[in-house]
């Protein structure tokens, strides 16, 4: 059944939860393509950040919500709000 292969993949207890919720115990199309489009938006951030820093932690991740932790380094806050500003369009933000 699908819900036993999402939580064996570890895909997320956001689409377990929905999987549930189905009657056929099938996660919904609009459900899935919402996850993978955060998925997909969420690891281009984390491309482009790696890009800018040599380390990149996943504090927390829920649905759409990353919690990120990237070094200070040589970089401001100020720096770093800039970058993501100006790549805004590209990264879905």
């Amino acid at each position: 059944m699908i819900i036993e292969q999402i939580r064996r993949d570890g895909m997320g207890a956001d689409i377990v939860n929905e999987a549930e919720m189905d009657t056929n115990g099938e996660v919904r199309l609009r459900n899935l393509m919402e996850f993978l489009r955060a998925q997909t938006l969420g690891f281009g951030i984390l491309k482009f950040l790696t890009s800018h820093f040599d380390k990149v932690e996943i504090l927390e991740h829920c649905g759409e919500f990353f919690k990120l932790r990237v070094p200070k380094d040589d970089k401001t806050i100020g720096w770093l709000f800039g970058r993501l500003e100006q790549a805004k369009r590209d990264l879905g933000i």
